[in-house]
């Protein structure tokens, strides 16, 4: 066997590997958890503002944060409460 040779059968077999059940879906969790959006607090909320996802307001004494872009009126389709008035401590 050539030197070639044993490389390509080594990276074949590193190939089939990664592809086999042991790694299935592996990847695809890793690259979902670092696209997650990272926190950026934006103070108050304010009607007039645009959010994207990670953005965290305070509104009506609580902790909330944008799961989806919007520009809208404040709409619990949008928003995750994290703190609810009165629990941080």
């Amino acid at each position: 066997m050539t030197p070639d040779d044993f490389a390509d059968l080594i990276v074949t077999t590193i190939k089939k590997a990664l592809e086999g059940p042991l790694v299935a879906g592996r990847f695809d969790a890793l690259e979902n958890k670092m696209a997650a959006p990272s926190l950026k607090f934006q103070g108050i909320y304010a009607d007039t503002g645009s959010y994207e996802p990670g953005s965290c307001v305070t509104r009506q004494g609580g902790l909330w944060i944008c799961t989806t872009k919007t520009t809208d009126a404040f709409d619990h389709e949008c928003w995750q409460l994290a703190v609810q008035k009165g629990d941080a401590r």
